[in-house]
């Protein structure tokens, strides 16, 4: 019943990511703030560790669940999260 109303990420807890040009990240779905730098930033989700370098970046919005980062955008990657084989 509920795919029908949520999309299949929703119900499964992966994060969607929705980058607009290099200067607007918006992440949904995150498990929590591991790393904050200007340089990185680094969040949990159910998908491992997610990576995102650059320059002069910050958080325009920041929730449990939802954030959306600014600034120049060079790279975002996942990585297993540490201890995780």
């Amino acid at each position: 019943m509920h795919e029908a109303i949520f999309p299949k990420e929703v119900i499964a807890g992966v994060p969607r990511l929705t980058l607009t040009g290099r200067e607007r990240l918006h992440v949904e779905q995150h498990q929590g703030l591991m790393d904050y730098e200007p340089e990185h930033i680094v969040l949990r989700t159910v998908c491992g560790l997610l990576r995102v370098t650059g320059a002069g970046m910050g958080f325009q919005m920041y929730t449990a669940a939802e954030a959306v980062i600014t600034g120049r955008i060079d790279q975002v990657s996942f990585t297993e999260r540490e201890g995780r084989r």
